[in-house]
This record gives C-alpha cells, structure tokens and sequence, in this order.
C-alpha cells in the first residue's frame, strides 16, 4: 500500500492536469469540448480513487503512530512510531535546496525533492481553499518549523541527524525559534481554517456542605481572544548566480536570511504591534499588571521584583514565569545589589532566578527615549499562530536588467495573550 505522502503527490498532479484542461478553454473563451470533458472526468474519477486510497492510507498511518504496530518479526522503534508523511518529508529535507526551489518556481519546471516538497505545500493550500499563483513555491507547513533544535531529544529528529560520521546537508526550518518561545511562548503552527478562539474559564470554587446537603450548581464564564490569521511579507531580490549555486553555505545563506527575517518580524509583533495591519503587541495592550512608577525611576529589587506580586495577587498560573527587557536595562541590573551581601538582581542571564531575555526589541516608549522598559508575566499565556506553509512567488522578469529575481514571501499569522493578568510591566526605568 502506497503511504499517505505518495498518494498526496498524485493527487496533485490530477488536479494540475484538470487545471491544465480547463485552461485551454478558459483561454480559448468556451466550453470543453468532447473529449475534454471526457478526459476531465476520467481525472475527476481517478481522484476519487484516490481520495479514497488516502483516507485508508491516512487511517493506517494513524494506527500504527498511536499503537506502534510492527511488521511482523520487526521490532518496534521510535521511527516505526512516527507518522509515515513526516519520515517522507525528512528524507525530501536532506535533498531539498531553497535557491533551486526559487529558480524552478521562477521557470514554471519541476522535478526532484523540490517538485515534490512544492506539490505537498499545494496539498496543503487547496485543502484550505487557497489559490495557489502561478511561477510560486510552497513550503509545507511540515517545514515551516521544528519545536526545538536538539541531538538527543524527539528521537533525534530535530537535531540527532546533525551526528553523523560524514557532514550532512543541513536543511532548517523555516521559522526558527523565537526568543518568547523560549520564555515559555505557545507556539501553534500549521494551523487551517479562520479563527482560533484561545478560552479562559473563570474560577471555580468549592464550598463546604453537610453530608448530604445539595450542592449548588456552578456556571464559570468562558472567554477569551481569538487568533486571527493576519499577512506577513517580505520582497527580496535574489541574484540568479546565488540561486544557480548548489553548495550548501549558499543554500543556508538564503534560508537565514529569510527565516531571520521572519522570526523577527513574529517577535517584534508580540512586544510592539500596533493592532492595525499586525497583531496587537504586550507593550500596546490595556488591561496588563503595572508597576508602581509613574515618573522616571532607578532599577531596585524592590521595584523588579514587585511585578512578578502583581501577576500572583490577579492568581495567574504559574507555568512559564520569566523577566523581558531590553540589553540596557538588563546590564544595568547586572551591577546593582538586592541588598547588602544578598547579590545582584541579575545573575547568570537570570533576574532573581528566573529566566529572562534582553532584547533590542523592547523599546523604549514613544516620546521617552531615556526610559526602559522590563515585561515580567508567565509566558506560556502568550500564543503565536501561524497558518498554513509559507508561500513564496517568484517574479523571474522585474529584476531581470539585475540579473536576479524578485521573490515576495508570505506567511500568515497572528500573536494573542490569553490571559492579560499573567503580565506585568514596568517602563519607567531609568539607567542614567
């Protein structure tokens, strides 16, 4: 039995091949003729079969993921555990070049890794009722990013094939890890559809009966925002020489640009969106924990340390609770003592023990360049979402007198706090 990845792949080129037929006509301004309309129903049929192939395929590749089922005198691994697509598309990533994705999106010629990692990412966009352009590439959301680059965790997926006797080709995610991710940030990718509602229930509370007293009946209030897919892009102009170079170095070159510039675009989001075209970010948003300052203030313990007793006086959870400031602020605090003998507010990269992240991304706000800013809350109540792959279409003819390609890149996504008492924030901080 073909596995799920292969069947996906042909169903693609089916639905090419109708589009190709319609095409002609649409051109021509009239109807299928005879035999057109026989051979697209003769695909229409095909892809039936094959939708129904897949399903049993999918069912399979379920069960075996969720069960571990073995072929019989095999035993079982973490691999036979793995979903049979993702193993597919591992191998796809050790043979995949970005430059030469970019330049056959840019000819409109497929073939090798990067024709069938482009026909997953088309899957993946009819699946969710999106057009896809011509002379465009997509990444499949499979690709877009991994949770974690790591040697020994998740089976070695996500780094354990960076450990080989020879070099391999290392082909990395698209979206690399955010530094709020690594505060704690929930991190949703591959999403599909509109709207992803992110509840908060109120609290429960128990109270005291007699043995067999009725207990009354409680209905806690659930609210809460939504993440709502919003666009991303960036234009970029590529040389064809560097597209036309197959080495590695030159390969990663385009990819960390592109993901750099990605990562960044989500990071800056969640800290100083404005709401308007992009998502609304913490230093924008009503409704957080305040620090006692109102005027310029030099950095005490005292004044750190109060807003991790905001977040826990509004009975936040607890989960992911770190300090975000800027390198500024954060070397500052690197100097001043929380009192005599007792040590530094900051220490080892961390304030008062716990995790923080010194960013220049934290600015200062506006009007008031002399102040800084420091976030403390429990990160695991910030969510990023992101939809879908990563569409990139590729205009071969604009920038053709520079000998190079315009490449417009997409994402859609969106950065929500679920739950506005889990932060606080102080930005009257002074370092002068």
């Amino acid at each position: 039995m073909k596995k799920s990845v292969e069947i996906r792949q042909e169903l693609s080129g089916l639905v090419s091949s109708q589009e190709a037929i319609l095409a002609t006509a649409q051109k021509e301004n009239r109807d299928l003729n005879e035999a057109e309309a026989t051979s697209f129903n003769d695909l229409q049929g095909k892809i039936e079969e094959k939708r129904a192939a897949l399903a049993i395929a999918e069912k399979m590749e379920e069960n075996q993921r969720d069960f571990g089922i073995a072929k019989p005198g095999k035993s079982v691994s973490a691999e036979d555990g793995k979903d049979g697509e993702q193993r597919e598309i591992e191998k796809l990533q050790t043979r995949f070049n970005i430059g030469t994705a970019i330049r056959m999106a840019g000819e409109g010629n497929w073939e090798g890794a990067e024709k069938e990692v482009h026909e997953l990412g088309v899957a993946e966009m009819r699946a969710s009722g999106k057009d896809v352009s011509n002379h465009s590439f997509i990444m499949p959301a499979s690709m877009v990013r991994a949770s974690a680059q790591t040697v020994s965790e998740d089976s070695g997926n996500y780094g354990g094939k960076l450990v080989q006797p020879q070099a391999p080709r290392v082909v990395e995610s698209f979206i690399p890890k955010l530094f709020i991710e690594e505060l704690g940030a929930t991190v949703l990718t591959g999403l599909s559809g509109g709207k992803l509602p992110l509840p908060v229930p109120a609290n429960y509370a128990f109270s005291w009966y007699n043995e067999t007293e009725d207990a009354t009946s409680q209905k806690a209030a659930i609210t809460g925002p939504e993440l709502d897919p919003k666009r991303a892009a960036a234009v970029v102009l590529i040389s064809n020489r560097l597209l036309n170079n197959a080495s590695v170095d030159a390969q990663a070159m385009v990819m960390s640009n592109l993901k750099n510039a990605a990562g960044r675009a989500l990071n800056d989001a969640a800290i100083n969106g404005l709401g308007a075209k992009d998502p609304l970010g913490l230093l924008n948003m009503t409704g957080l924990g305040a620090g006692s300052s109102t005027a310029a203030a030099t950095p005490t313990w005292a004044l750190i340390n109060e807003l991790k007793g905001k977040i826990q006086a509004a009975d936040s959870t607890e989960v992911s609770l770190g300090y975000l400031l800027d390198p500024t602020l954060m070397a500052l605090l690197e100097t001043i003592q929380k009192g005599n003998g007792a040590g530094f507010i900051a220490e080892n990269g961390k304030i008062g023990g716990l995790k923080s992240v010194a960013t220049s991304l934290v600015k200062a706000i506006a009007g008031t360049p002399e102040l800084h800013t420091a976030i403390f809350g429990d990160w695991s109540q910030l969510f990023v979402g992101q939809w879908g792959g990563i569409a990139f279409v590729v205009d071969p003819l604009t920038a053709a007198s520079a000998n190079s390609v315009k490449v417009t890149v997409n994402m859609e996504a969106d950065v929500q706090v679920a739950n506005k008492k889990a932060f606080a924030v102080n930005s009257f901080f002074k370092t002068v």
